[in-house]
């Protein structure tokens, strides 16, 4: 038979065999599941078209946060352990703060950071078996691949590769074997947002997304020590990892927020006006799925 563990600060629920016994003794099983393998239904504003049929074309519809309702027994060897059993899971979450829930599917693994979505709930049913309930709330609805970031890294082109030549600038070539170029694969069936960043020394750098045709276009210069942080999920430029640097970006330059990588590969290509060698691209993303 098939097994899945729930796994969230620490605690872990069990939906079929085997099933391990916690740290006290008192093995966690989930009977019931809602919300984890469906995505949320999206956020539509919905206005019927005045004197024909239908309905006005909302446009492009948001996903909500994802919410999931999980609901078991936990079974515990007398009814002191069990008592004890209900305090722990009534301090589940309790902070407030998000946590990383982990969901293995016999080996498959997919994660999503969530809070409490309601208060928990602990019923007995006999001295050494209770009833329970666990809520979450996820505000991103993805779920996410397992293990660190995908990452990658390139130079600025170097002219020895036999590149293809931008038609328009800025565009350097640099000494060494780099191309400039990264494909990058999104194995999940989501759209992902990923990570930027470049190291220094560089002038006028640019990230171009040949699948969307997006840019990011800089218009400054970075020292051998600095480094210049994007994060397209919340739109933030960060020079040497602190310092808000958004006036960085040219007139040029595409939304931080509208560079997505799309399920499949994905091509990237690093450019600058000029550079005195060293300067580097990292790019940092997750598969996600719905």
């Amino acid at each position: 038979m098939g097994l899945t563990t729930w796994t969230i600060s620490g605690w872990t629920a069990y939906m079929g065999f085997p099933a391990d016994p916690d740290a006290f003794g008192c093995t966690w099983w989930a009977t019931v599941e809602e919300g984890w393998r469906s995505p949320p239904s999206p956020r539509l504003s919905r206005v019927d078209r005045p004197r024909r049929h239908g309905e006005v074309d909302p446009g492009q519809a948001w996903l909500p946060g994802r919410t999931m309702d999980l609901k078991g027994i936990v079974e515990a060897p007398d009814h002191p352990t069990l008592a004890a059993a209900g305090d722990r899971f009534a301090g589940l979450l309790a902070d407030g703060n998000l946590a990383t829930l982990v969901v293995d599917e016999d080996g498959i693994i997919r994660q999503a950071d969530a809070r409490l979505g309601d208060a928990p709930t602990f019923d007995l049913v006999n001295p050494s078996l209770a009833t329970w309930t666990l809520s979450l709330l996820m505000p991103d609805p993805l779920r996410y691949g397992s293990g660190d970031a995908q990452s990658a890294s390139t130079g600025l082109p170097a002219a020895a590769i036999g590149l293809t030549v931008p038609s328009t600038v800025p565009w350097v070539f640099a000494s060494g074997g780099t191309s400039g170029r990264l494909t990058l694969t999104n194995s999940g069936t989501a759209p992902t947002r990923p990570e930027f960043t470049i190291t220094g020394p560089v002038v006028n750098p640019r990230i171009e997304h040949s699948n969307s045709g997006r840019v990011l276009d800089f218009a400054t210069t970075l020292g051998s020590t600095d480094s210049l942080l994007v994060r397209t999920d919340s739109g933030e430029v960060l020079l040497n990892g602190t310092e808000n640097a958004r006036n960085a970006l040219s007139n040029a330059s595409s939304p931080v927020t509208s560079v997505v990588f799309t399920s499949g590969d994905n091509e990237v290509f690093y450019r600058a006006t000029s550079s005195t060698g060293g300067s580097a691209l990292t790019v940092t993303y997750r598969n996600a799925y719905y």
